[in-house]
């Protein structure tokens, strides 16, 4: 008996903008790096695309296979972890690269499992929702074939509150993470959902700017 065996590497791959503007809408600070993608993350996508069976699945095109179907279609099954989004980005304030006492000491690798620090994005609320994809031929959204762009925009008042704790109205933000929708936007985020982690040189958010972050997935 032969045996016919095939490998095809697939490795994800990210970069994270960070965008400050002024009220004129001028850009006043500006940071690009390649980010790590945690094993959490690789776990979730291999997650992706492992069903626990194809019972009951007919064998023509086009037929789904999710761990839950609103139409109530009888297609509809579990996989292997449930098909969780990514929906949040996290806001944090350590980090390796942050100058701005108290430094951090996290540095980017596959173990990291959460924020060194993470501040509020807004009373009540950790997380900021990623702006939607619904324009495949949004170059915003879809930059390639091959990659999709994860946006959140934070506004004059969101991070540089004036209760924000420890920081008030003058954030140093220095490391930034990618949540899917297993996370929760109220809560003060832990391992949950984290895919993806990033870490830079302080950018200081105040009332004055919005900032914008901009997540690239490539696989």
């Amino acid at each position: 008996m032969g045996y016919l065996y095939t490998k095809d590497s697939v490795a994800p791959s990210s970069n994270v903008y960070i965008t400050i503007r002024n009220r004129q809408g001028l850009i006043v600070g500006r940071r690009e790096s390649h980010n790590i993608f945690v094993n959490q993350g690789r776990q979730w996508l291999r997650n992706h695309m492992a069903a626990t069976t194809f019972a009951g699945i007919p064998v023509t095109a086009n037929q789904n296979v999710c761990d839950g179907d609103p139409i109530g279609n009888a297609d509809a099954l579990s996989v292997v972890g449930k098909t969780f989004k990514p929906r949040y980005i996290g806001i944090g304030v350590k980090g390796a690269l942050q100058t701005v006492l108290p430094a951090g000491s996290q540095t980017e690798n596959a173990e990291i499992s959460a924020l060194e620090l993470p501040v509020k994005t807004a009373n009540g609320q950790w997380l900021k929702e990623v702006l939607p994809h619904d324009n495949l031929a949004s170059v915003q959204q879809f930059p390639t074939a091959y990659s999709v762009r994860f946006r959140a925009i934070f506004g004059y008042n969101e991070i540089s509150f004036a209760n924000q704790p420890t920081y008030g109205t003058n954030v140093p933000i220095s490391e930034v993470a990618l949540y899917t929708s297993e996370a929760g936007q109220n809560d003060e985020p832990t391992n949950t959902g984290l895919i993806a982690y990033n870490i830079f040189a302080p950018v200081s958010k105040t009332p004055n700017f919005v900032l914008e972050i901009a997540w690239d997935l490539r696989v």
